[in-house]
């Protein structure tokens, strides 16, 4: 299952970080899959039956470009065929217009991403989706618990969903998962990215974390003065900082997910306060989420009335939802 990035050569640098991202296991990518010297159009045609989704990345240059309307045209065949399951359209020009797309494509799902790394993630979610139900996960046994996790949603002010997520328990039964499957179904949210965050792990740690996310730094160099620049910050402008960088991610559609093996809550069972600061900044900005998995149960007494914290805990499933 892989996905065919068609751009013009000008976006070059914008489709290899997509293509860096989810690696030639999942993506058809010039640089890395065309052969020295192989005719385009034979190495187009070979690109196109080894991949079910093609994504085209809009510029003025892709419009214009004559080897991008050859790859629109065989990948339009292919999709009448079924023999390529799906498109999704990048727009990383604002000033482009759904009506200057291609017909067939304008037809799927477009999204306006001038960021690749954010990009790389809805390729990777649109090719999920691609696959055939035989080879999707099941989810089987937790209906009740999902019944549950919907319940706990309704916490906000005046009936508004919760935005912060907080699941525990016991490692290897399926947090994420269920979490995954739960913000999916109600809030039609996906969850990701992930870090897991241990007693050794310090702001600077998830500041840097976030600016993987979000940001194309390149350089070793370029990072070394971002973490630098972030250290002589003082606390309330570090977290004012990591609260913009989780917005991007959120703005999305996606849940920024913390995984606490240690380094989030102190030894009474509470959020650190670096972590409490975190979620109030995220909380002032709208429509912004965040989520954390735990070993133990979280005391969110001090927090769910001034955050609407949507807590549950999730147990490990019976025998019987097991062998089903």
């Amino acid at each position: 299952m892989k996905a065919f990035l068609c751009h013009s050569s000008s976006d070059k640098e914008y489709v290899r970080t997509i293509a860096r991202r989810l690696t030639r296991a999942r993506v058809v990518f010039d640089e890395m899959h065309f052969l020295p010297g192989e005719d385009f159009r034979n190495a187009i045609a070979r690109g196109l039956d080894a991949s079910s989704l093609f994504v085209f990345v809009v510029s003025r240059d892709a419009l214009k470009s004559v080897w991008c309307q050859h790859e629109i045209d065989e990948a339009q065949q292919r999709h009448i065929k079924q023999t390529l399951s799906g498109a999704l359209v990048i727009i990383i020009d604002p000033t482009i217009s759904y009506s200057e797309l291609p017909p067939w494509l304008a037809k799927g799902k477009a999204i306006l991403q001038p960021r690749p790394v954010l990009a790389a993630r809805e390729v990777q979610t649109a090719l999920l989706s691609t696959f055939a139900p035989e080879l999707k996960n099941p989810f089987v046994g937790r209906e009740s618990a999902l019944e549950a996790f919907a319940a706990t949603l309704l916490k906000g002010p005046e009936g508004a969903s919760s935005r912060i997520f907080s699941i525990h328990g016991l490692d290897g039964i399926g947090r994420r998962t269920f979490l995954a499957r739960g913000l999916q179904d109600n809030l039609s949210l996906r969850l990701g990215p992930t870090i897991v965050l241990d007693a050794t792990r310090a702001l600077d740690d998830l500041y840097l974390w976030t600016l993987d996310e979000t940001a194309d730094l390149g350089s070793r160099s370029n990072v070394a003065t971002e973490i630098a620049r972030f250290g002589h910050l003082n606390k309330d402008d570090q977290v004012a900082e990591l609260a913009a960088r989780l917005k991007t991610i959120s703005d999305s559609g996606f849940v920024p997910c913390l995984i606490d093996e240690g380094g989030v809550l102190s030894e009474e069972g509470r959020y650190q306060d670096q972590y409490i600061d975190l979620m109030a900044k995220l909380m002032s900005q709208d429509d912004a989420h965040i989520a954390f998995l735990h070993r133990r149960r979280p005391d969110v007494s001090d927090l769910t009335t001034r955050f609407a914290v949507s807590d549950l805990s999730l147990r490990p499933l019976r025998r019987d939802s097991a062998r089903r």
